[in-house]
C-alpha cells in the first residue's frame, strides 16, 4: 500500500483520466479565461501549475496558445507528454516552482486548496507573482469554503483490464477539509492498493480577497465562471 499525495498521483497518473473527468466541464473553463484574456488583451502564453494530465492545456492550445504546465506528479506529467508532446511539462511545486521567464498568463483549476494554510496559499501567491510579467494575470478557480460537505463515495472504474475502485471518505473540520482516499486495483490476478490522507485548505471570498491584497495583487473579477457551477469561484487577479 501507498500512503501519501505525491505516491498517490504518481500511482494514479494511468488512470486519472480513466475516472471520468468532465472534457466539457474543462473546455468551458478554458473558454472563460480566454474570455479574460482577450478583455485584457493579453499576450497567448500560459502556464498551468498543477496542471495534473494535461485536459485544461489541451484546450489552451487548441486556441493558440504557448503552454507549459508544471506539476510535482511524475505519474501525472508523464501521461500529460503523451497527450501534448509539443507543451514543456516541469516537474515543479506551485510553492516553490521557479522559471526561467516571465508570463502574461498563470492559472491554476481547483488546486489551490493543495495549499492547507493561508501561509502556504501566500507562499504560491508570491511565487505566481514573482513568475508574472508587469499587469500579468493569475486565473485560478476554487470551491467557496462553504460548499465543503461531509461525504462518502465509493465509485467503481475500467482501464483495459484493470479494474478498480474508489473510496472516497471527507469531513469538514474548522478551516480545514479532511479526506481519505483508498483505491483497489485488480488485474485478474493480483491485487495492489493506493490510500491518500490529505488536509486541504477551506476559504471564503472575504479570506482569498485579503490574501490576494496582502501579496500585492488587484482583485479584477470574484464570483462564477462556470454555469451549473456556482460552488466554485474563479479569481482573477492581475499583479501590481
Amino acid at each position: 500500500m501507498k500512503n501519501g499525495a505525491k505516491e498517490y498521483y504518481d500511482r494514479l497518473g494511468e488512470y486519472w483520466d480513466a475516472m471520468g473527468t468532465d472534457p466539457a466541464w474543462h473546455k468551458s473553463q478554458v473558454i472563460f479565461v480566454d474570455r479574460w484574456c482577450k478583455k485584457l488583451k493579453l499576450p497567448k502564453k500560459v502556464l498551468d501549475i498543477a496542471c495534473g494530465t494535461g485536459d485544461h492545456l489541451k484546450y489552451f492550445q487548441r486556441l493558440g496558445y504557448r503552454c507549459r504546465g508544471l506539476d510535482q506528479s511524475e505519474g501525472m506529467l508523464k501521461v500529460a507528454r503523451k497527450k501534448l508532446p509539443s507543451v514543456k511539462f516541469e516537474k515543479q511545486s506551485f510553492q516553490k516552482f521557479k522559471i526561467e521567464e516571465k508570463l502574461p498568463l498563470i492559472t491554476c483549476f481547483s488546486s489551490m486548496t493543495h495549499n492547507p494554510s493561508k501561509g502556504e496559499f501566500c507562499q504560491t501567491l508570491r511565487r505566481v507573482r514573482a513568475s508574472l510579467l508587469k499587469g500579468g494575470v493569475f486565473i485560478f478557480e476554487i470551491p467557496e469554503a462553504g460548499s465543503y460537505k461531509k461525504k462518502f463515495l465509493v465509485n467503481k472504474y475500467k482501464k483495459g483490464k484493470i479494474e478498480f475502485s474508489r473510496n472516497f471518505i471527507g469531513i469538514p473540520k474548522g478551516g480545514k477539509f479532511i479526506s481519505h482516499s483508498f483505491f483497489v486495483f485488480f488485474d485478474g490476478q493480483k491485487v495492489d492498493f493506493v490510500r491518500k490522507d490529505v488536509i486541504a485548505g477551506r476559504y471564503y471570498e472575504k479570506e482569498v480577497k485579503a490574501m490576494l491584497a496582502k501579496e500585492k495583487f488587484e482583485l479584477l473579477y470574484s464570483g462564477p465562471g462556470i454555469k451549473n457551477h456556482h460552488d466554485r469561484l474563479f479569481y482573477i487577479a492581475q499583479k501590481i
